[in-house]
């Protein structure tokens, strides 16, 4: 299943999501954590997230170059009663959006053929719907750009599981589009 750092090569040698020399840092750590979890799996939460209308089932529109990443995402999301929506460039991640309405939207910078924020202020002409953007790239003026272009959180890779469905889980209850209940 996991076959090696999750960061792409580039032609020059160096990885497209951070620019180190590949294998980077960043890709095995990352690697390494996943790896761990699959092998370790906890048990799904005792709260799941509960829509609070009619509005239909949650979905998480994960949009990302690297496959192997969103493939993991999709499995911790499924594991915490959250369905997702896969994108591995813009182009698909608007189409998608438009499609099916998600409740949320992870998001990195690079996506190999545009840029996170340049979808991110498309999104933000048509929708409030809440963005984390997830990304390798931790620059201070990356963040404050991305926030306010409109994104709702920034997390740097490598981030825990954990921390991450927590934070959509806040997002989704700050947006109004949950509650949460005690039993599954």
């Amino acid at each position: 299943m996991l076959r090696g750092p999750l960061h792409d090569r580039g032609p020059d040698g160096l990885c497209r999501e951070c620019g180190e020399p590949f294998p980077c840092p960043t890709g095995i750590a990352i690697y390494e954590a996943v790896k761990r979890a699959l092998e370790h799996p906890r048990p799904p939460p005792e709260s799941t997230l509960r829509s609070a209308d009619a509005r239909g089932p949650m979905t998480i529109l994960l949009v990302d170059h690297d496959r192997e990443l969103l493939e993991l995402l999709a499995y911790g999301l499924r594991r915490a009663g959250l369905e997702s929506l896969q994108a591995h460039d813009g182009a698909t991640a608007l189409r998608l959006f438009g499609e099916h309405q998600p409740s949320l939207v992870t998001l990195a910078m690079n996506l190999g053929d545009s840029y996170g924020l340049d979808v991110l202020k498309k999104l933000r002409q048509h929708s409030r719907v809440p963005v984390i953007m997830l990304t390798a790239w931790d620059r201070e003026e990356d963040k404050v750009r991305a926030l306010e272009a409109g994104a709702d959180d920034y997390i740097t890779k490598p981030y825990s599981h954990r921390d991450l469905i927590a934070r959509i889980r806040a997002q989704l209850r700050r947006s109004g589009w949950v509650r949460m209940d005690a039993s599954p």
